[in-house]
């Protein structure tokens, strides 16, 4: 009983009712429109439809704004797609010179901010500055934006980008007036 009036209410509005599974609502749609279930009443001689008919025009909604014809089904990508990544080694660690970058000064410089320009005396060496991680960042007191901005820029460098296409220069303070 429960069931049957769910049916028509789901057929009559398809909005409401889109916890229905997809399976439920493809069997609604798949049934033919001029198909209408009759009981007869207590009375006899009236008829009470007990599914109404659906319109061609009325498709319900999933959870998207798209119509179930439109919907695609989602796959997961297969491990062939991964390939490059497996067996491919990591960056090293401590990178190679390049992009006209010889030192940590120069790296530094070509960060565009003016605060990191004066942590140069705090790395004595490129492979200390490569090696540091967080931590050790922090214990060289090195602010925390800095310490995020450089070890971000420090894995950058690591995948070969050049500093003077990836680097941001801080924004200017706001003024409030008034």
């Amino acid at each position: 009983m429960i069931s049957n009036s769910l049916k028509i209410i789901s057929t009559i509005h398809p909005r409401k009712f889109q916890s229905q599974t997809l399976k439920g609502l493809l069997r609604n749609l798949n049934t033919s429109s001029a198909q209408v279930h009759n009981k007869p009443s207590s009375t006899g001689s009236l008829s009470i439809p007990t599914r109404l008919p659906i319109s061609n025009k009325i498709q319900p909604i999933i959870k998207t704004n798209k119509p179930i014809s439109k919907l695609e089904p989602k796959t997961t990508p297969s491990l062939i797609e991964f390939r490059p990544y497996f067996n491919r080694p990591p960056p090293q660690r401590i990178p190679p010179f390049h992009h006209e970058i010889k030192s940590v000064e120069d790296f530094l410089d070509s960060l565009k901010r003016p605060t990191l320009k004066e942590l140069t005396n705090k790395f004595s060496s490129w492979d200390e500055f490569f090696n540091s991680n967080g931590k050790s960042m922090k214990s060289k007191s090195i602010n925390v934006k800095e310490r995020r901005y450089l070890l971000w820029a420090m894995e950058l460098f690591r995948h070969g980008l050049d500093p003077k296409e990836f680097a941001v220069k801080l924004k200017k303070k706001k003024t409030i007036r008034g």
